[in-house]
């Protein structure tokens, strides 16, 4: 697979029933960065989605897909190479198969606050083999 690597999951916590905080490291010399961009690297928004879904697996103990994103906002940049470590936040609800998830992923800390460089809104499904 073409992520993998990419990235490592240290910790997965719940903070309560529903609602997770994962610690992300990021490889920054995967071979992604070579492509985006070489220059100047930056974790491509599609390995964030993909992210969020590896973490909602590891919570819910089995693979996930998304069945919908709802919304999803990229509200700045990943460069691995000033700060490789990530914080996942998400809330799960699970009805009729279908697990709802509400998260974020934060980069670092700003003069303001927390920097949250994604918030996503999606269904997702159990992977059946």
């Amino acid at each position: 697979m073409m992520l993998q690597g990419l990235f490592k999951i240290g910790t997965l916590s719940p903070v309560d029933e529903f609602s997770f905080s994962a610690q992300v490291d990021i490889n920054e010399s995967h071979p992604v960065f070579g492509g985006h961009f070489p220059e100047r690297p930056i974790l491509p928004g599609v390995c964030s989605i993909h992210l969020i879904k590896e973490c909602v697996g590891m919570a819910t103990g089995c693979e996930q897909r998304y069945v919908s994103i709802i919304q999803c906002k990229f509200t700045g940049m990943v460069d691995p190479g000033l700060n490789n470590r990530l914080t996942v936040r998400f809330a799960i609800k699970q009805e009729n198969g279908i697990t709802g998830v509400n998260g974020t992923i934060v980069n670092g800390v700003n003069e303001t606050g927390e920097r949250v460089v994604l918030k996503i809104k999606a269904s997702m499904a159990e992977v059946e083999v």
